[in-house]
């Protein structure tokens, strides 16, 4: 086999390593024990100041990247395959809200962090996620909130161990679930003859996790259109990584208005008197409507649907489809239970914690969360007559994981 080119099909670069280091500012492809390609980083260093990377590592036949930070932390991903970016190989999938992630990282890092039942449950699922028999997703929520740590040192070491357990896998970004849901409604519901197959949520694809906030990227380069999309995945779980492991803490999303908004409206509707529990859906769910009314003109939009047809979708439709929708559905019913709730304080975490707890409770095997969001999750699973596969804690879901998966755990 010759020396490879950019030009060649990935397959055909079987058994070879390509390498960035940042010490020697050099890139190197590689074959085991022999260097064919040595070229100069130069200005064009993908290293900022401020990353915490040392060296990457793409290894083609095990389809993996492995990262090395300048503290020696180590980090394997695995990457998705051109046709195949979801190889699960009957893998359950189970969604961790920030603070079971938390719980993970106390479980490692923290003495005596946890309570012993939740130590042991910790300690189990790390073993399962390190011996790749089950997915742990990370989404963008997850990124944000860890970025936003101040703890320099405590935001590196939950990163750490957030991306080796996530190994590459991702939940995409909810807003393109949610887009698919609405467009494959739509397109089903209206009968145009087209049909929209959801894209997988649980994923290896680049940039998945972004999926609906992205922007037209470069067209590739005319050089490497034969391993465009090996380039994009190198290039999007490498980006997140950075991110993630980076010294500097990210600051905190600007306050859209969402919280007083929404907290205008429970007021407004908890001082309401003698309306019926219809009257009272027909209120939360128009309130849903104009929450959601751009995802629903986009999803209109992609499915080519006339615009007397979307206003008469929306008017005798929509309500009973999203009903039907994993994603949107559970979301709608867990705001109407929040917006009916008196007691209900509105905070800036509640978007983000809804957003992308409905849509790992909708795709993952399973969801462990917060309390309260998890109480009101079951509530609204029982109304939509779904399966309850949330939990409170990990000591709670790790038994039925084993049984699923035939490991013991000794509790």
């Amino acid at each position: 086999m010759g020396e490879p080119n950019a030009s060649q099909p990935i397959a055909r670069l079987d058994g070879y390593e390509i390498v960035l280091d940042r010490q020697t500012t050099t890139g190197q492809i590689l074959r085991p024990g022999h260097l064919l390609v040595g070229f100069p980083l130069g200005d064009g260093s993908p290293f900022e100041p401020t990353s915490q990377i040392a060296r990457t590592t793409y290894r083609v036949r095990e389809n993996t990247l492995t990262i090395e930070t300048t503290t020696g932390d180590r980090i394997v991903a695995e990457m998705p395959a051109q046709g195949d970016a979801e190889p699960r190989r009957d893998r359950p999938s189970v969604y961790l809200d920030q603070n079971q992630w938390s719980a993970l990282y106390k479980a490692k890092q923290v003495i005596g962090g946890l309570p012993p039942k939740e130590q042991r449950a910790a300690e189990w699922l790390i073993e399962q996620a390190e011996s790749k028999r089950v997915i742990l997703p990370l989404s963008a929520g997850h990124m944000s909130e860890t970025c936003q740590w101040s703890n320099g040192g405590e935001r590196y070491a939950l990163a750490v161990q957030m991306l080796r357990l996530s190994a590459g896998w991702q939940l995409r970004d909810p807003l393109a679930v949610r887009q698919d849901e609405l467009t494959a409604s739509m397109l089903d519901t209206i009968e145009t003859g087209d049909q929209l197959v959801c894209r997988p949520a649980v994923t290896l694809e680049p940039f998945a996790t972004h999926a609906g906030r992205q922007q037209p990227g470069r067209p590739c380069p005319d050089d490497l259109v034969g391993v465009g999309f090996e380039l994009d995945a190198l290039i999007s779980i490498a980006s997140c990584f950075d991110t993630m492991l980076d010294a500097e803490s990210i600051s905190q999303n600007p306050d859209s208005g969402w919280v007083a908004r929404n907290q205008k409206f429970t007021d407004w509707l908890g001082a309401q008197e003698n309306c019926g529990r219809e009257l009272i859906r027909k209120r939360t769910f128009a309130f849903f409507l104009a929450d959601t009314h751009k995802e629903v003109a986009i999803a209109a939009h992609d499915a080519d649907v006339p615009t007397e047809q979307v206003s008469s979708w929306v008017s005798s439709r929509m309500e009973t489809e999203v009903s039907k929708m994993p994603s949107l559905g559970l979301f709608r019913e867990i705001l109407h239970d929040k917006l009916v709730d008196r007691q209900t304080r509105w905070n800036s975490n509640d978007l983000t914690d809804m957003l992308y707890l409905t849509c790992g409770m909708a795709y993952c095997d399973y969801t462990v969360g917060e309390k309260s969001l998890i109480s009101r999750a079951r509530q609204s699973l029982r109304r939509l007559e779904r399966p309850d596969n949330v939990f409170r804690r990990l000591s709670d879901c790790v038994p039925v994981l084993a049984d699923r998966i035939g490991e013991r755990f000794a509790g």
